[in-house]
């Protein structure tokens, strides 16, 4: 008799909880389409009620809609991007979204204002107008490797991937600006194909992880020999993660041997030295490791992608192209002169993003807190 009590109850328990669950997910779809602050925003019913959706067509690729999750919508209007992401901006980060990246403790991944902004203020002196000046020549010297590697394979009758030539010229400008330790894929076959190609197969294992977090969870606490014997995306995060271990202990050195950080400071020479004055505590160095991720990562897809954009719009509008082409020629008489970035950014193309239309702008999604 006891134990059917006792299985009596055990079953009572269970039967309840699944109930709830059963009874919590109705009530949680109903609220989603016909109560929720998004519920009058079209899109397919199915994206409305589930984050699979949105994880399905992330994958594979496919049309956008509207309203994609329970509490997104998709946008592709180039002047909302000032409202959401301008400084003070109301709209906040999505947590979900975020955390799901490669780079959980950077400020990029950052959710609170004030802890975002503590980390920002030591990085933003490093990308000062200012800075960028003093450091020009380490732009200049790039930008003629890329355009010299391209009169090359012009001369010699090939194509140039300019794809993977723009995120070159990148990563060699932020390796070096930020450890002092140029990657130098300019100098490769290649032109560091094999780097970018890693980073971009980083996308699918986010759209996953956001789908299921405890996933994430788990293959983070896989040890390091179990993930190198992996295949696909999820080896190419543990490969970026050791990638910036690396990047950083090099660092490291360089500052205990008095090296070459007395000569130039760098981001990560100064985030891995105290600063009481300023209130600033070397972090942990997961942390370290994560900052060198993100601004790896956009100097590898962000800034790259940017370039390819641009590029693309001016040599497929004839108009735009011949503006651009009789401002630097006017600028610049010596078609072997340096294009130095104080004249650059007067010329009135160049100062202006919207010069380049709608089409420069990829779309963007944004979150609901609700």
């Amino acid at each position: 008799m006891a134990v059917l009590t006792e299985y009596s109850t055990t079953f009572l328990i269970g039967s309840s909880i699944a109930v709830y669950i059963v009874v919590h997910r109705i009530y949680r779809i109903f609220y989603d389409l016909y109560l929720h602050p998004l519920a009058h925003i079209p899109g397919p019913k199915l994206a409305a009620i589930t984050y699979l959706y949105q994880t399905y067509f992330s994958l594979v690729g496919g049309r956008p809609v509207v309203r994609i999750t329970p509490d997104e919508v998709h946008l592709s209007e180039p002047d909302n991007y000032d409202k959401i992401y301008s400084v003070g901006s109301k709209y906040a980060k999505a947590k979900p979204y975020y955390e799901t990246m490669s780079c959980g403790d950077s400020s990029f991944t950052t959710m609170g204002n004030e802890e975002h902004r503590v980390k920002r203020s030591r990085l933003n002196p490093f990308f000062s107008r200012k800075k960028i000046i003093e450091l020009e020549d380490v732009v200049q010297l790039n930008a003629k490797k890329l355009c010299d590697l391209t009169a090359r394979k012009f001369e010699n009758g090939e194509a140039m991937d300019l794809h993977h030539g723009f995120r070159a010229v990148s990563m060699d400008i932020i390796t070096d600006y930020a450890f002092n330790q140029c990657y130098n894929f300019l100098d490769r076959d290649d032109i560091g194909e094999w780097f970018f190609t890693m980073w971009e197969s980083l996308g699918p294992t986010m759209w996953i992880f956001q789908q299921w977090p405890v996933l994430m969870t788990f293959a983070n606490s896989l040890p390091e020999w179990m993930a190198e014997a992996m295949n696909g995306p999820l080896k190419s995060v543990f490969q970026l993660q050791a990638h910036c271990r690396k990047a950083i202990a090099m660092v490291k050195s360089d500052m205990d041997s008095g090296g070459k950080s007395a000569s130039r400071r760098t981001i990560f020479h100064d985030l891995l030295t105290d600063d009481p004055d300023a209130g600033w505590t070397v972090p942990p160095i997961q942390e370290i490791q994560d900052e060198a991720t993100a601004i790896l990562g956009a100097a590898a897809d962000t800034t790259g992608h940017a370039m390819n954009y641009a590029m693309f719009e001016v040599i497929s509008d004839p108009a735009k192209y011949e503006r651009l082409s009789t401002e630097l020629k006017e600028a610049f008489p010596d078609p072997n002169a340096k294009l130095d970035y104080i004249t650059l950014e007067k010329l009135p193309l160049g100062s202006s993003k919207k010069q380049f239309g709608e089409s420069t702008f990829p779309h963007y999604s944004l979150r609901s807190n609700v």
